[in-house]
């Protein structure tokens, strides 16, 4: 070897080593900067004619598992899910308080009761017609604080998607400038390094918000999608828009179009909703989503389904039918909007069939979904007793089911009739109407709906129904004035002191059977709950509890995966300061040793030099 290439060597040696030392010293001033990854020095040999004449720094490197980040980042879109559902459901489950404390709704409930059962036994004391009225003002304003938190969680579920949308769309702009830098600044024997570290500090932020799907193309930059294929970066950026509400309300949806969904868009080339098209299986815009749309809306609905057959059960009474030529015919003159007619019969080729007729008064709310009863077995109609056309309307609906009816149908201002030609027969007909005056009979309007101040029928109508029902329920205010009521159901007080209207009321709410709708997500459509008023109060208590605390284990299971696998990647990212020092005296002495080259050829120089 002659001097010049030993002077080439060790000056090559020195440069290589300068470079480790740099990239040493950056690792451990960054050792505690978050997003940072640990830099490796990749150097390789540089030759000429088949000899080795220096050493040069090839590319410094950064030290990234992408199969574990990768899953790093699908643990953390389930791990944020699992956690904010479990905040609002822990904070709901609060809200429904726990069961048999002081502050908890079935508590209010059973307190209710239980001063009506005081007053069944005394219904003469005017002190205890006075307490169960209050009892019964307390518990109804407990229903109506529930539901206005349920209603304030899911504002809160809004908002927080259009201000996590903001950080999904800067995320997404943030990654696309990153890839164009990359691309500059990328050269041959070099990594932009800490613009790759910022660009997957963005990666993960936006695998918090969304599912995503990252894939690395040849020059260095990513394309972003949805875990279903949804571009969010490719060679520009999509945006997602998202539309804010002023106020939530329980008559506010997605599915009415008041409340918005979230769409990525493309300056008008596409547009994908994300929540129609479950794009969102995950990350805290999914949770966001599935809490306002689906778990928070069904909690409300239980409850609007709740004090809806608790009113229903106390203020309605059954019209049965009277037997007429080859059919039955029934009483439609008190029939409210909203009441109902059952009809049940056998068609023309013997099988058993029932119809719900429903009083529909605005016909903007035609036709109905035979969902509105709960009742799998029955087909819905909606119709206007009052109607000129009340029997033609009837009559077609009936003929045109399959197999034939073969029944007839006839109506008057105050009644309608079915008669059955053989071998179809008319087996049962009744009414169910709501009493709305507070004289005359023992059930009554013991409830009334605040938004109109008369009894709650059930109606169907383009204003307020039964959705959000439990934010309105009130005592009857004559009620409130007169607690006499209670214990007496003539216009004078000839039977002051009875206690059959009390009896029946504590007996309709705990023994009297309905179907509750399955829309509330308790039961199915082909097997709904069947229960007492009181039970199904129970039901919901214990439904929530019993949602909130396994959402809550889920959330601890995801938070100890993700923590593992975080620790699994960090360890082989993180800088390790030991190794490091180890590191920089291998350098030191490599540098020593190239300086002592370089000495030895300076003075083999001067001794030449010399001769």
């Amino acid at each position: 070897m002659g001097i010049g290439s030993a002077l080439n060597i060790a000056a090559g040696g020195l440069s290589v080593t300068q470079d480790g030392l740099n990239v040493v010293a950056g690792n451990i001033a960054n050792s505690e900067t978050e997003g940072f990854t640990r830099r490796n020095q990749v150097q390789a040999e540089v030759s000429a004619s088949g000899s080795v004449i220096g050493v040069r720094t090839v590319t410094i490197e950064r030290t990234v598992n992408e199969e574990l980040q990768t899953q790093l980042r699908e643990f953390a879109s389930v791990n944020v899910s699992n956690q904010v559902q479990a905040d609002f459901l822990g904070r709901l489950d609060v809200a429904f308080g726990q069961p048999g404390t002081p502050t908890a709704i079935d508590t209010g409930f059973n307190n209710a009761l239980a001063s009506l059962e005081t007053l069944a036994a005394t219904p003469e004391d005017l002190s205890a017609q006075v307490q169960a009225v209050t009892d019964l003002q307390v518990f109804a304003g407990q229903l109506n604080s529930l539901s206005t938190q349920i209603q304030n969680l899911r504002q809160e579920a809004d908002t927080a998607i259009a201000e996590t949308v903001v950080q999904a769309n800067d995320a997404i702009v943030g990654i696309q400038e990153l890839n164009s830098r990359i691309v500059t600044e990328r050269g041959v024997d070099s990594e932009p390094v800490a613009l790759l570290d910022e660009r997957d500090r963005l990666l993960d932020e936006l695998s918090q918000i969304l599912p995503i799907n990252v894939n690395e193309a040849p020059n260095g930059t990513v394309q972003v999608t949805t875990s279903s294929g949804v571009s969010l970066v490719q060679s520009q950026a999509f945006q997602l828009t998202f539309d804010r509400a002023g106020t939530v309300t329980p008559e506010t949806t997605l599915e009415n179009g008041v409340l918005s969904s979230i769409t990525v868009q493309s300056g008008g080339t596409f547009s994908v909703d994300l929540i129609a098209n479950e794009q969102l299986q995950g990350g805290a815009l999914g949770a966001y989503a599935q809490l306002r749309d689906v778990t928070l809306a069904q909690a409300q609905a239980q409850l609007d389904e709740f004090a809806a057959q608790l009113s229903l059960a106390i203020s309605n009474q059954t019209v049965p039918s009277t037997v007429i030529t080859d059919g039955l015919a029934v009483d439609t003159t008190n029939v409210q909007p909203g009441n109902t007619v059952s009809l049940e019969f056998t068609d023309s080729t013997g099988g058993q069939q029932s119809v719900t007729l429903v009083q529909v008064s605005e016909p903007s709310q035609l036709p109905l979904s035979d969902d509105l009863t709960g009742d799998p077995n029955d087909l819905v109609f909606g119709v206007d007793f009052a109607s000129a056309t009340a029997a033609t309307d009837i009559q077609t609906f009936l003929d045109g089911l399959t197999p034939a009816t073969g029944l007839t149908v006839a109506a008057t201002a105050t009644s309608v009739s079915f008669t059955g030609t053989a071998p179809s027969t008319v087996d049962g007909l009744s009414a169910d109407v709501t009493a709305t005056g507070l004289i005359g009979s023992l059930e009554f309007p013991l409830f009334v709906d605040s938004s109109t101040g008369g009894a709650f029928t059930n109606a169907i109508s383009s204003g307020p129904g039964i959705e959000g029902y439990s934010q309105r329920i009130q005592v009857n205010q004559a009620i409130i004035d007169d607690p006499s009521l209670l214990a007496r159901f003539t216009a004078n007080d000839d039977n002051a002191g009875d206690s059959s209207r009390v009896d029946q009321l504590l007996e309709r709410v705990r023994g009297d059977v309905r179907t509750f709708s399955p829309s509330t997500g308790i039961g199915a459509s082909n097997n709904p709950v069947e229960a007492t008023a009181a039970d199904f109060l129970q039901i919901v208590v214990s439904r929530q509890g019993q949602q909130a605390a396994s959402i809550e284990q889920q959330a601890e299971a995801s938070q100890l995966s993700f923590n593992n696998i975080q620790e699994r990647f960090q360890g082989e990212v993180a800088v390790n300061v030991d190794d490091e020092i180890a590191r920089l005296i291998e350098l030191e002495q490599a540098f020593q040793a190239n300086a002592r080259v370089l000495q030895t050829v300076q003075e083999l120089i001067d001794v030449l030099l010399a001769i």
